[in-house]
């Protein structure tokens, strides 16, 4: 075999639209190569490329090739697309794009431009959703037609036009006597199939006369009923008789009877029979379960009776039906419960004793009997005789001594005596409470007063006159009105002012500090004055209508003398407190007493602010 020249390998290459890049390598190995039609860089074989060319292959470039292929394959599935969209009434309007992806498309039937799957129309779906729906609903349409038709005829008519709907009416011919009529689908579904109500009649009619006269006759006679004469020619007339057992006179219609069917008197006679009975029966079972009936028997087993129990003389309601089964009265055995209950839990006078002694008590009186009833015992602890139930002297965490306690409730006598010792006097009966405030006069400076024995045990001083804190009843004081920008309010208070530096709270700069604002202030020789005349100008806005505008949340100290801006300005309560000066000084001029001063208003000194 004569070797192959490179130049005439070359052009072998040329010839399959390849331009070889290095030298030839040899006839069995890759040779890289430029495409000469759209550059790509591959690597056939010689003997590869000299077989393409010799079978007329345009290239040999396998990059190439392979596009040329994939470009005859989707040529093909496109062709077969269009004619599967337009076996199925669809003309595409723009290239095939796939078969899972939309292809814009015009229905051939309606017109409609749709967009549909190549994938649905060729699984055998309609591509236009309204011809589709159109489709169906035709197909419905013509199944309820057939049934409808289907229908009539069962029910003995021949529909004459198509049908039109369930619910209107239908010309058809009846079967049995040819009239045309107008019947409803909807209500020959349910008829006998007579057809008109002619036709119906006279079937009844012959369905009735079916019965030979012997059998009528046996039939009346057998419910106790004897004709008086002859029977009528129709079945439906009423035939003349007579009850053989009452002897009254009954119409009968040969077509009615039936051995059932008797006389009306007697029938309601047995009925009411039986009534009186099924009473008689129903008493007889209430009062076998100690009941006596109070009222009419309601004439059902389960209907609530009213009855009165024998044993506890309660009106309860029970049916017949649960005292067959034996259930008692309610109140009964609610009782017969509790002393069950009591019978299993009863201490003895012996336990009761052992108890309280384990809890550190001497009873003083016998066990009352129950665990819950007051008890006077004595507590050994500190010799107090106090009042308990065995329920918290048995409990640890109720079981101490009242006498004993932190708060405990004070006698009258150990309440003076301990008021005495605070530096106080009573001047009213015992109020009750160590934390309500009791009437008194204070021993050092005659004031009258009502602290209570729990302040005073704290350590607070009862009495605001004498009291190093808070407001002098006796020393000079303000009466000021302020504002608040933020809140939209507007207050008035009083402070004290003196000049000793005993009482150093001034609340005018304590507000200040909170965003409030001064307007006026008042001075006042003493602070009952200041007071009476806050009180007096606090009645004057509230009486007004004017309620308290901002809350503990929104102002700590003094909330509750706090106006609507808007409602009451600070020149409102400045003119107010002004005029109740004015007032004040023209009922008491000069005044400078200490205590006990009401201001001819009718108010008592406090200490809050």
């Amino acid at each position: 075999m004569r070797p192959i020249d490179p130049e005439e390998a070359a052009s072998v290459m040329r010839a399959g639209g390849l331009n070889p890049i290095p030298p030839y390598p040899g006839s069995n190995s890759p040779w890289p190569s430029r495409c000469i039609a759209h550059g790509h860089e591959v690597a056939p074989k010689y003997s590869r490329v000299k077989g393409a060319v010799a079978a007329g292959k345009t290239t040999a470039c396998q990059q190439c090739a392979a596009t040329e292929r994939g470009r005859r394959r989707r040529a093909g599935l496109m062709a077969a697309a269009e004619a599967d969209m337009r076996a199925a009434g669809l003309e595409p309007r723009e290239p095939y794009p796939g078969t899972s992806k939309p292809w814009r498309c015009t229905c051939t039937r309606c017109g409609q431009e749709v967009e549909t799957y190549h994938a649905n129309v060729k699984a055998g779906r309609d591509g236009c959703v309204s011809c589709a729906r159109k489709r169906a609903g035709a197909n419905r349409r013509a199944h309820a037609e057939e049934s409808a038709v289907a229908a009539m005829r069962l029910a003995g008519w021949e529909p004459q036009e198509p049908y039109p709907a369930s619910d209107k009416p239908w010309r058809c011919r009846c079967k049995g006597c040819g009239r045309i009529g107008h019947p409803l689908h909807s209500n020959a579904r349910t008829s006998m199939g007579y057809g008109c109500k002619s036709c119906a009649i006279k079937a009844m009619h012959r369905r009735r006369n079916t019965r030979d006269a012997a059998a009528v006759l046996a039939d009346i006679r057998a419910a106790g009923i004897e004709p008086a004469g002859p029977p009528p020619d129709l079945p439906e007339t009423p035939w003349l008789c007579h009850c053989t057992t009452c002897g009254h006179a009954v119409d009968i219609a040969p077509a009615d009877a039936h051995p059932g069917n008797g006389c009306p008197r007697c029938a309601a006679d047995n009925t009411d029979r039986e009534r009186r009975q099924r009473a008689t029966d129903a008493a007889a079972t209430v009062r076998a379960a100690g009941f006596e009936p109070a009222d009419a028997y309601p004439d059902d087993e389960t209907a609530r009776w009213a009855c009165e129990c024998t044993t506890c003389g309660q009106l309860v309601r029970i049916t017949v039906r649960l005292a067959r089964k034996g259930q008692g009265c309610p109140e009964c055995n609610r009782r017969s419960g509790i002393e069950k209950r009591r019978g299993r839990h009863r201490l003895t006078d012996e336990e009761a004793t052992s108890r309280a002694t384990a809890a550190g008590y001497d009873p003083e009186e016998a066990y009352p009997g129950a665990n819950n009833r007051h008890w006077r015992v004595r507590h050994r602890a500190c010799g107090n005789v106090v009042v308990k139930t065995l329920a918290n002297i048995s409990t640890p965490v109720n079981a101490g001594c009242p006498a004993c306690a932190k708060n405990r409730p004070t006698d009258p006598d150990r309440a003076e005596e301990a008021f005495s010792a605070y530096g106080f006097t009573p001047n009213a009966p015992w109020v009750g409470s160590v934390d309500r405030g009791w009437p008194s006069t204070c021993d050092e400076c005659g004031a009258d007063c009502s602290p209570s024995l729990t302040n005073l045990r704290r350590g607070q001083g009862g009495c605001s006159a004498c009291t190093k804190y808070g407001l002098d009843p006796g020393g000079p004081a303000r009466l000021y009105v302020i504002e608040h920008d933020g809140h939209g309010a507007t207050k008035i208070g009083i402070t004290g002012s003196d000049a000793t530096g005993e009482r150093t709270h001034d609340r005018v700069a304590w507000f200040q500090a909170r965003g409030w604002r001064l307007h006026t202030a008042h001075a006042f020789a003493t602070g009952t004055q200041a007071r009476a005349v806050e009180r007096a100008v606090l009645l004057r806005f509230r009486l007004a209508g004017h309620k308290r505008f901002l809350g503990p949340h929104q102002c700590s100290s003094g909330w509750t003398e706090t106006f609507d801006r808007e409602e009451v300005s600070v020149q409102d309560l400045a003119g107010s407190a002004q005029d109740e000066r004015e007032q004040l000084e023209g009922i008491m001029p000069g005044h400078r007493g200490r205590g006990g001063f009401n201001g001819g208003f009718g108010w008592r000194v406090g200490t809050g602010q």
